[in-house]
């Protein structure tokens, strides 16, 4: 589940009632398990409730039903004056990214030999 806060009092409320949502949803599965008496999986109740949520909003009337996605665009909204997208632009006249090349060996003339051998029997 991904946070939508930036504060810490508001991502532990965020997260509180998240908590508390699913303790309700496990409690109501737990209590349709008991009325129906029957072995079931969990996950077959949950997805009875969320139908059930489904059908709910599904009976909405048209002016309802523009409430109901107005007030959650406005609940994921990140923030709401944001004028512009989220994609970072590319950069002006930024060269790509080339993986560097093997590097190129060379060999030592006679020459530098020479002044190796003869700066190793001074020392």
């Amino acid at each position: 589940m991904k946070l939508r806060h930036r504060t810490p009092a508001l991502i532990f409320r965020e997260a509180e009632g998240a908590l508390l949502a699913l303790q309700l949803l496990m409690a109501m599965t737990v209590q349709m398990m008991e009325q129906e008496k029957i072995k079931a999986s969990p996950r077959r109740f949950v997805l009875r409730i969320r139908g059930a949520v489904v059908c709910a909003i599904a009976t909405l009337g048209p002016r309802q039903l523009q409430r109901y996605e107005d007030a959650l665009e406005q609940i994921h909204d990140e923030s709401p004056n944001r004028r512009s997208s989220k994609v970072r632009r590319p950069w002006p006249r930024r060269k790509e990214h080339m993986p560097p090349k093997p590097p190129k060996l060379r060999r030592l003339t006679r020459k530098q030999i020479a002044l190796m051998a003869k700066t190793l029997e001074a020392a």
